[in-house]
C-alpha cells in the first residue's frame, strides 16, 4: 500500500504556496518471503522524501542581501524556507514512527559541506528514536563547484563535500560498515538491508570526471554492479 501524505505548510509562509508529500509505503512480507523466520516482521512501513535542498539559515542573511535575492530570483526551489520545510517534514516523519526513512538525493543547494554535516544532526534524532535513515546522493550533493555562502555582498565560496566526504558524514545513514550489505566500488550506491528480508537499493548517479559535472548517469561499471545486486537478492529470496 503507497499512502500520500500532505505535510502542512510552516505558518509564517503567507505568500507561498508550499505542500511537500512524503511517499509512505507498507509492504506485507508474510507472502514474499518464503521461510519461517520468526525475525521477520509480518510488514514494514517506510517513508520516502527526496530534493530537499537544505541550505542552513546560518549560510545566508535575514533579510536577504541583494546578492541572494538574486540567486533566489532565478532559481525555483525555495531555498530560504528549506530548514522549516525540512523541520516540518521530519517532525511528521517522527510522528508516523516508520521502520525506515530513505531520501533519495538532492539533500543540499549545492553540495555545501556545511549542510551536509548539519543534516545529519537532524536525521541523528530519528535515528535516535528507532528510525533508520538512508540517503543517497544527488546530481547537486557531491563535487559542487556552486558551493556559496550569502553572509556578504559578494557570495563566497565554501567548501563542498567530496565523494569520500559524503560517506563519512552520512556513516550512520547507509555508508557505515554496520549499516550497509554491499558498496559499489565504483560510486556512493550501495544496498542495505534496514529490515530483516528487505533490501534496500540506494543508485549514485552523479557524475565524477570531470568534476563539477550536476548532471547525472549512471556508469556502465555501476549498471553492471547493480545487475548482481539484483541477482544476489533473487538468490537469497530479498525483497529488493
Amino acid at each position: 500500500m503507497l499512502l500520500l501524505k500532505k505535510i502542512k505548510k510552516p505558518r509564517f509562509m503567507k505568500k507561498k504556496i508550499i505542500y511537500l508529500f512524503c511517499l509512505i509505503g507498507i509492504v506485507s512480507l508474510g507472502g514474499c518471503i518464503k521461510h519461517t523466520d520468526e525475525t521477520v516482521p509480518p510488514t514494514v512501513k517506510f517513508m520516502v522524501i527526496s530534493d530537499i535542498h537544505y541550505f542552513d539559515p546560518s549560510l545566508f542573511t535575514v533579510p536577504v542581501n541583494a546578492s541572494f535575492q538574486g540567486y533566489l530570483a532565478a532559481d525555483r526551489k525555495l531555498i530560504v524556507e528549506s530548514s522549516a520545510i525540512l523541520n516540518n517534514v521530519l517532525a511528521s516523519v517522527q510522528a508516523e514512527k516508520p521502520d525506515f526513512l530513505l531520501i533519495t538525493g538532492d539533500l543540499t543547494k549545492d553540495g555545501e559541506k556545511f549542510d551536509h554535516q548539519k543534516l545529519t544532526t537532524l536525521f541523528q534524532a530519528l535515528i535516535d528514536k528507532g528510525i533508520k535513515v538512508l540517503v543517497i546522493p544527488g546530481n547537486h550533493d557531491i563535487n559542487n563547484a556552486a558551493s556559496t555562502n550569502y553572509l556578504q555582498a559578494v557570495p563566497a565560496k565554501i567548501d563542498n563535500a567530496s565523494p569520500a566526504d559524503f560517506a563519512s558524514i552520512y556513516a550512520n545513514c547507509g555508508y557505515g560498515l554496520n549499516t550497509f550489505v554491499e558498496r559499489d566500488m565504483n560510486s556512493l550506491s550501495y544496498v542495505s538491508e534496514p529490515v530483516k528480508g528487505v533490501w534496500v537499493l540506494g543508485i549514485d548517479a552523479c557524475q565524477y570526471n570531470p568534476t563539477g559535472i550536476t548532471a547525472g548517469a549512471i556508469s556502465a561499471n555501476t549498471l553492471a554492479w547493480v545487475k548482481t545486486i539484483v541477482a544476489k537478492a533473487k538468490q537469497q529470496n530479498k525483497i529488493l
